[in-house]
């Protein structure tokens, strides 16, 4: 079977036209999804997230492990659903230091929080009304805190309230003195 050339241009712009109008699709859906994301401080919906770190009564020493507790809490009366992969991926951390600028990742937090990073587990967890779920991470692993001086971190996630929202949770902030 033989096409002409008009028939071949033809197909071409076609399939052209097709593959833009998707991808302008998909941008309008991305786009319309971040504006369906609430953020929301602490109280509200009864979603809150806590942070502190593990031995917050000891010094916090350089070259020594930063362990973060993050605790996801439903204080409200609706259950919710949060997708636990890892607590990089997880949390969207940020650290900033005494100067207000934000800490860099090291290599390794570049690659467990990089997007492109295969997911080896996806678990769907329901949070009901009164429960809680608690995850560790080692900061010193993630973030470049190679000064001595006071660092600041927060911690938000998504949480998808049954029949709600999808909600942005946002924790408080912590502060600590890396000697």
């Amino acid at each position: 079977m033989k096409f002409s050339n008009y028939k071949v241009k033809t197909f071409l712009m076609a399939m052209t036209v097709f593959t833009t109008l998707l991808g302008a699709i998909t941008i309008v859906s991305i786009q319309a999804q971040k504006r369906n994301l609430k953020a929301i401080n602490n109280v509200s919906h009864g979603f809150k997230i806590t942070t502190q770190l593990e031995n917050e009564n000891k010094p916090v020493q350089m070259g020594q492990p930063i362990l973060l507790v993050l605790n996801t809490i439903n204080d409200g009366n609706k259950s919710g659903f949060v997708i636990e992969s890892s607590v990089a991926r997880d949390f969207n951390l940020t650290v900033k230091n005494e100067y207000g600028k934000v800490v860099p990742l090291t290599e390794e937090g570049r690659r467990l929080t990089s997007p492109n990073r295969s997911v080896y587990r996806n678990k769907k967890v329901k949070l009901e009304p009164g429960e809680s779920i608690q995850s560790k991470i080692n900061l010193a692993h993630l973030y470049e805190m190679t000064a001595k001086g006071t660092y600041y971190v927060n911690a938000s996630r998504v949480i998808k309230e049954i029949g709600g929202d999808m909600l942005k949770v946002e924790s408080n902030t912590i502060q600590f003195v890396l000697k």
